[in-house]
Parts: structure tokens; C-alpha cells; sequence
């Protein structure tokens, strides 16, 4: 049999299922045949509630102050404005302020948030994964003052052990015992992101593979020890008030003493070795949405057969 030009055979061993469609999955495990395949980061939070300790109105109704959201310029120059008051119970959809709310879609609710119970100063936030993950960054948006003190911590383990990813605070050398990066560069500590202003909407950022860490390939063993993780926590330990210019305090102050959390931004991706570069959901079910939320790494390779006859 004769062919004119260049005829490309491929073929799939089992690609095609009994209804004559191809299957996607193995598709995938094709265009990672002979090269390095990596899933796409993605927001490893989506569809993951955090474990707190405590939860604003958990027991019963609390009552709360702030101060609204205000741009920087506008809090330096004027001050924080006017404080609101109002109450919280878990109990009470219209009054809740839970976990989840931290993870939760911020494009669809941007002023969804978690609150601390009243007056704790140290609190904890904790994902917990089902899998060894890949992590890019963290990113912490705050509806209540950023913390004075925290700490990013990770599990490899599934939390039985943990390590520090960065310290932060206002003063490095006097809470941990550190130099400040802002002077040292590759310090475990930063004061970048402990300013008590912004009052509201104030980010705290970590970047996994940062210009410090000097980790020229990001498949090494040090790049792996630093990326991978099976849990990630932070420890806030210790709360700072809004620092009101021009205005005066007429609430009481317990009532601002809180932890409150807009969003938490986890990116990363499956941890697949090079195998892979998709996730897929653990239930198989072939339902996509949320695919960062509860999966587990689609790593297994089929045989794929290349013929080209000339």
C-alpha cells in the first residue's frame, strides 16, 4: 500500500471505550509520554474548610466592633473613622462569621470573613490535606488588624511533625529572636507584613521560591523539602489594635479584640513526580468543579504506540 507524503500513525493502546470515545484520562498520560508533565497551580483551599480554634458566637452571641474598610491613604491622613458595632453566632447564617468563610469563593463573596472568639490572643488556622502537594505562596487578606506575631508553618507528616516557612513580626530580633530580612536578606523572619495599617484588608504574602531561598532548580531535593507539604498552619500569637488617629475610642475595647480573616489563599499543585498533568477527583467521579478542593494525582502512565511509515 502506497501513502503520499507523511503518514502519522498513533495508535492508543485502549484509548477508545466501548461507546468509540476516547478516553481522557489516558489522552492525558499520552501527551506526557517522554517528557516532564506538571499539573497547573492552582487555589489548594477551594473547597477545604480550616480547623480554628476558636470561632466568633460559637457558644453563644457576641458582640463586636470595627472599623469599616478604608484605603491606606485615607487611614494615615484621617484616621480610622467611625467604629461599627454588631453581634456574631455561628448559629445564625445572617450573623456568622465561620472557617469556611475564609475559603470560600472571594470573587463571588468578597466580604465574607472568619472571626476569632473575643479576646484570644493566640489562635490557629490549619489545612489538612489528603495528599503531598507542591506549595507556590500563601496569601492572608485580614479584616482585623494584621497580627503583631505569626507564624507559617508546615507538615510533611500529616502533622505529626512541624517546621517553620517564616516568621513574622514588628519587631524580629525582640519576638524570635531573629535578624529582620528587611536588613538580612534570607532571614526566617520579615516585618514586611505586620503593620497594624491598613486596619482592614492589610496582606500578609509568603512565596515559597522566593529570590532568597537561591534555589536554582526547582526539582532538587532542597526545592522539594521546601515545597512539599501534607499540612499548612498559621499561628497568630499576637493581636495589635488599630491604630485610630484622630479619633476617639468610645467602644469598649474588648470588643475589637479579634482575629478576623477575609481570605486565605493557598496556590499550588499536585505532587506527582513528573507523572502527571492533571488532577483528578479522589470520587472519580469526572466532575472537574473545584478540582484543587478534594483530589488525589492522576500518575499512571499507558503504553503508547508511535508508527510512521514513509
Amino acid at each position: 500500500m502506497q501513502h503520499k507524503g507523511i503518514m502519522l500513525i498513533v495508535f492508543l493502546e485502549y484509548f477508545i471505550s466501548g461507546h468509540g470515545e476516547a478516553d481522557p484520562t489516558r489522552l492525558r498520560a499520552f501527551r506526557c509520554n517522554g517528557r516532564s508533565c506538571n499539573p497547573p497551580v492552582g487555589n489548594l483551599a477551594t473547597g477545604r474548610t480550616p480547623v480554628t480554634l476558636t470561632t466568633c458566637g460559637q457558644n453563644s452571641t457576641e458582640l463586636y466592633c470595627f472599623y469599616p474598610d478604608q484605603n491606606l491613604l485615607h487611614q494615615v491622613s484621617h484616621g480610622c473613622g467611625h467604629p461599627r458595632c454588631t453581634k456574631c453566632n455561628a448559629n445564625q447564617p445572617d450573623n456568622s462569621h465561620l472557617p469556611a468563610d475564609m475559603t470560600d469563593d472571594f470573587f463571588a463573596n468578597p466580604i465574607s470573613w472568619w472571626q476569632s472568639a473575643q479576646g484570644v490572643h493566640r489562635e490557629e488556622i490549619r489545612l489538612d490535606f489528603e495528599t503531598e502537594f507542591y506549595l507556590t505562596h500563601v496569601i492572608a487578606v485580614f479584616k482585623s488588624p494584621r497580627p503583631a506575631a505569626m507564624v507559617l508553618e508546615r507538615s510533611q507528616d500529616y502533622g505529626q511533625t512541624w517546621r517553620p516557612y517564616k516568621y513574622f513580626s514588628v519587631n524580629c530580633t525582640a519576638t524570635f529572636g531573629l535578624q529582620d530580612d528587611v536588613i538580612e536578606e534570607g532571614s526566617m523572619c520579615t516585618s514586611r507584613y505586620s503593620d497594624a495599617v491598613p486596619c482592614t484588608r492589610g496582606e500578609v504574602i509568603y512565596r515559597a521560591l522566593s529570590p532568597a531561598n537561591k534555589i536554582e532548580d526547582p526539582y532538587s531535593p532542597e526545592a522539594q523539602d521546601l515545597l512539599k507539604l501534607t499540612n499548612l498552619r498559621l499561628l497568630l500569637l499576637k493581636r495589635q489594635e488599630c491604630p485610630c488617629h484622630g479619633s476617639e475610642l468610645v467602644e469598649k475595647p474588648q470588643r475589637f479584640a479579634h482575629y478576623a480573616i477575609y481570605d486565605l489563599i493557598i496556590r499550588g499543585s499536585c505532587f506527582c513526580n513528573g507523572h502527571a498533568e492533571k488532577c483528578e477527583l479522589a470520587n472519580s467521579t469526572g466532575v472537574m468543579e473545584n478540582m484543587y478542593g478534594n483530589l488525589l494525582a492522576y500518575v499512571q502512565k499507558e503504553k503508547v504506540y508511535v508508527f510512521v511509515e514513509w
